[in-house]
């Protein structure tokens, strides 16, 4: 499968290839602020349906999550990624375990997001 990057570039990945739901033009877009929020805006649209069908924390649902609040930070607005990131971590701590890779990686964006409001460890 293909992901696009925050360029417009492919790489390997799992998260498949139409992120956006525009049948990989997002591809083609050149990247920047503007694919982000469309494929921000895309998983938001997810979420919803996969907590009914699956439930507010389930695995899947929590993941989504997490790549809502990615792509909103990289969508230029990291004080909303980080309070995402904050709301998100004890949920994952509590479903996965503290030392669970997902837990672990939801730790670091959430350092990483707010170094970037707060100028601190994380800042770009």
């Amino acid at each position: 499968m293909v992901w696009v990057t925050s360029r417009g570039g492919e790489g390997g990945g799992d998260a498949g290839g139409d992120l956006d739901g525009t049948g990989g033009a997002g591809r083609q877009h050149g990247g920047g602020r503007c694919y982000h929020r469309r494929v921000g805006g895309s998983q938001a649209r997810v979420r919803p349906v996969r907590v009914r069908v699956l439930g507010p924390e389930h695995p899947d649902t929590l993941a989504i999550r997490q790549w809502i609040a990615d792509w909103t930070g990289e969508a230029r607005d990291p004080a909303a990624a980080r309070d995402q990131l904050a709301e998100l971590l004890p949920v994952r701590v509590r479903v996965l375990g503290p030392e669970h890779p997902h837990t672990l990686a939801t730790q670091y964006e959430l350092v990483r997001w707010s170094g970037r409001v707060d100028g601190g460890p994380g800042a770009a």
